[in-house]
């Protein structure tokens, strides 16, 4: 109880998140009969940190218990703000309807409180959500509202999230204001050690610039953020920049190249629901449209890939 919460918050500071995860269950198994407020923390770094590398039954398991331990103290804004987590870590496992039900819970639970940072980043969840739902309107709208209270209240996590949502809806549209948006949060994260919302705009950046059919761009942010978030243990955007790679590959008819980041991604056996779909269906793209026989003096017609239904996270 004494070492291994301070074991976990160095492992976290220096990038080892999968040395955080088993630091922090080793303290969880001694803390039954910690206070409420203690728990609480334990779970919520246990749940980031298994957010942080691709666990999130995990993560979603812990964040619960955390909420838990909030709602039996009848700590409001600590409930608000676990709804909040809550729903983006049911984002990342694909359920996306009780995400959303989520986000909107806590913003409703959390404009009844005094303002603060918290409110700010309830407004880019929802943001967040309506992006996932294609609600391009909706989302500058709520994000907008979100970069104006984090703005005021000079929080930085909340610039750097509500800039993210903002400027993924609006490079989505073909706006490129919206790719500046996106680079300027990035610059801010890492300017500000947020290290887990620069890996999110690099896969922002990756996933409107291949939406926008312009695949050199993309590699480009797919290069640059596998090697920051490879350095950081950042598991999580690693998957999800590999099978993007994968998909990039295939829009370019690299179907070696494509079916070669695929599997790189289908060696991990913990994965987000989204990157093993994306993962599996690049993989048989490539490999079904490597196999296929080209006609002499005919070219091949096919889906583009980037035609291709995909619902994301993030």
């Amino acid at each position: 109880m004494r070492w291994a919460p301070l074991a976990a918050a160095r492992a976290t500071s220096s990038g080892a998140h999968r040395e955080a995860v088993a630091h922090y269950a080793a303290a969880l198994r001694f803390a039954d009969s910690l206070p409420l407020e203690r728990r609480a923390e334990l779970l919520q770094g246990r749940a980031n940190e298994c957010f942080l590398t691709d666990q999130f039954d995990e993560a979603i398991v812990a964040q619960r218990e955390a909420l838990e331990c909030h709602q039996q103290l009848g700590d409001r804004l600590g409930e608000g703000d676990a709804l909040r987590r809550l729903s983006r870590m049911l984002a990342y496992a694909n359920r996306h309807d009780e995400a959303l039900t989520l986000s909107v819970a806590a913003v409703e639970l959390l404009e009844q409180l005094p303002v603060g940072p918290e409110l700010a980043m309830a407004y880019s969840r929802v943001a967040e959500s309506q992006f996932v739902y294609h609600d391009l309107d909706d989302a500058v709208r709520c994000g907008t509202r979100a970069l104006e209270l984090a703005t005021r209240l000079d929080d930085a996590e909340g610039i750097v999230s509500a800039l993210e949502n903002i400027g993924a809806a609006e490079f989505q549209r073909g706006n490129d204001d919206g790719r500046k948006k996106l680079e300027q949060a990035l610059a801010l994260a890492e300017k500000n050690g947020l290290r887990e919302y620069a890996g999110r705009a690099f896969i922002l950046l990756v996933r409107c610039c291949t939406r926008l059919r312009r695949p050199t761009a993309a590699r480009e942010y797919i290069d640059a953020g596998l090697e920051y978030c490879l350095e950081r243990g950042l598991e999580t955007w690693r998957l999800y920049l590999l099978a993007s790679r994968a998909r990039v590959e295939g829009n370019l008819g690299r179907w070696d190249e494509a079916t070669g980041s695929a599997a790189l991604a289908l060696r991990e056996p913990r994965s987000a629901p989204v990157v093993g779909v994306l993962r599996l269906s690049h993989s048989g793209l490539s490999e079904r449209d490597a196999a296929t026989p080209r006609h002499p003096t005919c070219s091949r017609t096919r889906t583009p890939l980037w035609q291709t239904p995909v619902s994301w996270s993030g």
